[in-house]
C-alpha cells in the first residue's frame, strides 16, 4: 500500500536566449513537454517578429495544427472525449456553444503519433489503468475540462496511489504551460476527480514515418472545422449585436442572452484566444509547405495571419471595454471586422482543400 513510483526523465526545457512564445493551449503545451521529458529534440527556433525576438516552438505549433485547435475558437480538446458540454463551463458571459465537436480521438493519437509516441485513449478504469502504466515505467496524461483543458503530465504516485506526482497544465495559463521543470513537479490527491480519459503512453519516443499522411489528415480535419457550424456559432456567441452573423442563423446563441449576462458585449479575452490560434497555424502552415515542396498554402498563410492582426486592431479600437463597446459605431467597427475575420476563415479551408487535392498521399 505504501509503495511509491517516479520516472526519471531524461530531458529538459532549453531557459537560454529569447523568451518562448506563448503557450496557452494545455493539451498542445503538455505533449511537447511530454516530448522532452522522454528525451526527444525540441524544435525551436530564434524569430522576430512584431518589433520583438522570441524563441518560436514548432513541436507546439504542430500539436495545435494536427489536434485541430489552431482551426478552433474557444473550444479544446477535451471537447473531443465528452458528449456534452456541461452548462456554466465558461465564466458568465462567454460563449456556450449550441454545438460540439464529436466524440473523436483520431486527432489526439495522431498528435502522439506525429511525436513518434504511442499512446492508448481510455475513458474507464481510470485509476487502475494509470497507475498500472506509471508502474510500468511510462507517463500518463489526464484529461479534464470546465473550464477549458486541464491535463496532467503524470511520471509517478506514492502512499500506493493515493497521490500522484504530476505536473500541471490549464487553458490560458501561459507561465504554468511552459514552466516545465523539475519543482513544478508536485503530489496531487483526489487526482481522479473530474478526468473524463487519460492517455496511457506505451513507447518511448521514435522518429515518425508517416509524417506526411499524418498532416494530411489534420488538414482535411481542420479544414472541415472551419466550414463547420462550430465556428459561425462561435462568431455570433462572442458579438452580443450578432451583426458578424451577416443573417445567418445562430441558433442557441442569442445575442440578448449574452447582453443579460454582461450588459456590454465583451471582445476579451476572445481575440487573444482567436490571435494565437491563427498565426501559430499558420506558422505551421509554412512548414507544411516546406515538406511538401510547395507554396500552394501562402493565400491560407496570409488570411491566417490577416486575423492575427485584424485581433490586435480590435484590440486598439477599444482602448476601453466597458466605455468604447457602448459606442453603437464601436460595435459596428469590431462586427465588419468579425465578419472578414469569418470570411478569412472560409478562405484558409478553401485553399487548404486545393492543396490536398494535388497532395493526395
Amino acid at each position: 500500500m505504501n509503495q511509491t513510483i517516479k520516472i526519471p526523465f531524461n530531458g529538459s526545457i532549453d531557459r537560454g536566449g529569447p523568451a518562448l512564445v506563448p503557450h496557452t493551449r494545455a493539451f498542445a503545451s503538455a505533449l511537447m513537454s511530454l516530448s522532452v521529458l522522454m528525451g526527444a529534440p525540441h524544435d525551436t527556433r530564434a524569430e522576430t517578429e512584431h518589433n520583438r525576438t522570441y524563441r518560436a516552438d514548432y513541436d507546439y505549433y504542430r500539436h495545435l495544427l494536427v489536434s485541430g485547435e489552431g482551426f478552433l475558437f474557444w473550444q479544446d480538446v477535451w471537447n473531443y472525449l465528452t458528449p456534452a458540454l456541461p452548462r456554466g463551463s465558461h465564466p458568465a458571459g462567454f460563449w456556450e456553444p449550441a454545438s460540439i465537436l464529436p466524440i473523436d480521438t483520431r486527432p489526439l493519437l495522431d498528435c502522439f503519433e506525429i511525436a513518434g509516441i504511442r499512446a492508448e485513449i481510455i475513458t474507464g478504469q481510470i485509476g487502475e489503468k494509470t497507475l498500472g502504466n506509471l508502474a510500468q515505467g511510462y507517463p500518463v496524461l489526464l484529461f479534464g475540462g470546465n473550464p477549458g483543458d486541464r491535463i496532467l503530465l503524470a511520471i509517478g504516485y506514492r502512499s500506493g496511489g493515493e497521490d500522484l506526482l504530476a505536473w500541471k497544465f490549464s487553458a490560458g495559463d501561459d507561465r504554468q504551460n511552459k514552466s516545465f521543470a523539475p519543482d513544478k513537479c508536485k503530489y496531487i490527491s483526489d487526482w481522479t476527480c473530474d478526468v473524463i480519459a487519460v492517455a496511457l503512453i506505451k513507447s518511448a519516443p521514435n522518429p515518425p514515418a508517416n509524417v506526411k499522411t499524418l498532416l494530411y489528415g489534420a488538414l482535411e480535419r481542420g479544414a472541415g472545422l472551419l466550414r463547420n457550424d462550430i465556428i459561425l456559432e462561435a462568431y455570433c456567441g462572442w458579438f452580443t449585436a450578432c451583426e458578424v452573423c451577416a443573417g445567418a442563423s445562430c441558433a442557441g446563441n442569442s445575442g440578448a442572452d449574452m447582453a443579460v449576462q454582461n450588459k456590454v458585449p465583451q471582445v476579451q479575452p476572445q481575440i487573444w484566444d482567436l490571435a494565437e490560434r491563427r498565426y501559430y497555424l499558420s506558422k505551421e502552415l509554412e512548414e507544411v509547405q516546406r515538406i511538401f515542396g510547395t507554396e500552394q498554402l501562402a493565400p491560407a498563410i496570409r488570411a491566417a495571419k490577416k486575423i492575427h492582426d485584424n485581433m490586435w486592431l480590435i484590440n486598439s479600437i477599444n482602448r476601453n471595454e466597458r466605455l468604447a463597446l457602448n459606442d453603437a459605431a464601436v460595435r459596428s467597427q469590431i462586427a465588419q471586422i468579425l465578419t472578414e475575420c469569418r470570411k478569412l476563415d472560409l478562405e484558409i479551408a478553401d485553399c487548404i482543400f486545393g492543396f490536398l487535392n494535388n497532395f493526395k498521399p
